[in-house]
Order: structure tokens, then C-alpha cells, then sequence
């Protein structure tokens, strides 16, 4: 679609706005040169201030609720990979799915996403954690019985 057709789909009033969305890599994908932005795209969750993981955590949960795009670029605070480990704790934890159209990954809410709680995203990560701990103590104890 055109960036006027964006601002039309979702009210925005100033084209400054949508373009320096692009510069920013808000919007991915989009071509400001071509004058194009996928089909699919969303708005920006633009308040993602956050400072810290549980402020991390909630918007991008607030981000999935409001049917909204976050972006690692959104976050000043961490690096691309960083944010992926955020994504893929939540996905992991059944709190997001994440779908691809237009080339852009977006993340969707689940049946599950309204009842967010930090405290089971940790118990995860703790589990997770313990059982590849395990698994390679384990290993490494079958490799020394056996040598």
C-alpha cells in the first residue's frame, strides 16, 4: 500500500509521522523511495519507553493486546538479540505466537496473553533452564563413564 493509504487505514494525520516511522525501521519492510508499505503492516508501538525486563515483558505484551508492531529498534535499551530472547521466552512461555506476512514477522496475542504474569515467564526460564542443565550434566557423565 501507499503511505497515504496507511495514514487513511489508520487515521494518522501527519505524513512526517508514517516517514520517520520508516527511517526508524518501525515499519519493516516499507520502502519510503518506492513510496510503499506491506499490506500487513501495523502501527508501531511507539511507548515501548521501557527501562527494564518487566517493562520489556509488558510492552510488548501491550504491544500484542493493542494489535500492534514492536521492533527491536523500538527499545534503545537492548540489542536486536537481546530483544529475540524476549520474543522467544514469551512465545515459549504460550503468552505470543509469532506469524510472517510480507516478509515481516509480527506477533500475535494468544488466548493467554490477557492473563500475563512475570512470575510464570521466570518459572519457565528456571525449568527450561534446570532440564538443559541436566541434560548436559548427563551427557557429560555418560561420556566420562564411557571413556
Amino acid at each position: 500500500m501507499t503511505i497515504d493509504a496507511y495514514m487513511s487505514l489508520y487515521h494518522i494525520k501527519r505524513k512526517e509521522t508514517v516517514i520517520k516511522w520508516i527511517l526508524n525501521g518501525y515499519i519493516p519492510n516499507a520502502n519510503l523511495g518506492a513510496d510503499y508499505i506491506p499490506n500487513s503492516a501495523r502501527m508501531p508501538y511507539i511507548s515501548a519507553r521501557a527501562k527494564n525486563a518487566k517493562a520489556i515483558y509488558k510492552s510488548i505484551i501491550d504491544a500484542t493486546m493493542q494489535l500492534k508492531h514492536v521492533v527491536p529498534e523500538l527499545y534503545k535499551n537492548i540489542t536486536s538479540e537481546e530483544f529475540d530472547g524476549y520474543i522467544r521466552r514469551l512465545t515459549e512461555s504460550g503468552y505470543i505466537e509469532i506469524r510472517t506476512a510480507d516478509g515481516v514477522c509480527y506477533y500475535d496475542a494468544t488466548l493467554k496473553t490477557a492473563n500475563f504474569n512475570l512470575k510464570n515467564i521466570i518459572q519457565f526460564t528456571r525449568a527450561v533452564s534446570a532440564g538443559v542443565a541436566e541434560g548436559v550434566t548427563t551427557a557429560a557423565l555418560n561420556q566420562c563413564a564411557h571413556t
